[in-house]
Formats: C-alpha cells, sequence, structure tokens
C-alpha cells in the first residue's frame, strides 16, 4: 500500500526537529548558554524577553516538541508495516526522550530552579 507524500510530511520534518532539539539540550548544559547567578547567558540574551506563561522561549520549544515527539512515537508504532521511516522515528523518539529526562532529572537535582 502506498502513503500519499503529504500523510509522509511529518516523518521527514521529524529528524530535523530532533536534530534541532538536541542541539538546543546541548547549549542547556553549558552556562556560557544558560547564565549563571553572576552574569546572563546567551539564552537569556536572546530569548529572556520573550516568556509564555513564565517560561522562555527555547524552554517553550522544547516542552512542545517533545509532546510532538511523543505523538509519532505512537503513529510510528501504528504504522510500523506501512511507513518505511517508522524504524528511524522509533529510535530517533526513544534517544530524545531519554535525553529530555536526562535534562529535567539534572535540573531538578542540582539546584538551577528556584524551588521557593
Amino acid at each position: 500500500m502506498k502513503v500519499s507524500k503529504w500523510r509522509r510530511a511529518p516523518f521527514v520534518i521529524f529528524p530535523f526537529v530532533v536534530g534541532l532539539n538536541f542541539v538546543l539540550l546541548a547549549l542547556f548544559f553549558t552556562s556560557a548558554y544558560q547564565g549563571r547567578m553572576d552574569f546572563r547567558g546567551l539564552g537569556d540574551v536572546l530569548f529572556g524577553s520573550r516568556r509564555v506563561l513564565g517560561w522562555r522561549a527555547d524552554t517553550l520549544w522544547l516542552i512542545v516538541s517533545t509532546l510532538y515527539v511523543l505523538a509519532m512515537g505512537l503513529i510510528a508504532l501504528r504504522r510500523w508495516s506501512l511507513e518505511r521511516t517508522s524504524k528511524r522515528t522509533l529510535v530517533l523518539c526513544i534517544c530524545w526522550i531519554a535525553a529530555i529526562g536526562a535534562c529535567v532529572w539534572r535540573l531538578l537535582n542540582n539546584g538551577l530552579l528556584y524551588k521557593g
């Protein structure tokens, strides 16, 4: 069964979104991007004035794109036999979930978040 090219578009876009997310996540682990108590990082300079519900724009992008990754993972499981890129999508999805889990664990355990 042939799948139309418009139905394949999310599978084509997916690796680029995950690649951008990995670059952004790598930047989150550097103090030059995140900043410290004594200086503002590049992320604060670029995205500090753009906030939605108190979240910086780059953090909000990671949250929304993680929801997209989860949805694509579920779609890839359903289309395992129909879509040839499903296996790649599922592997990227698992890698991203592991990476974002490590990032959340780091944020919660090293004191970067102010908890009141």
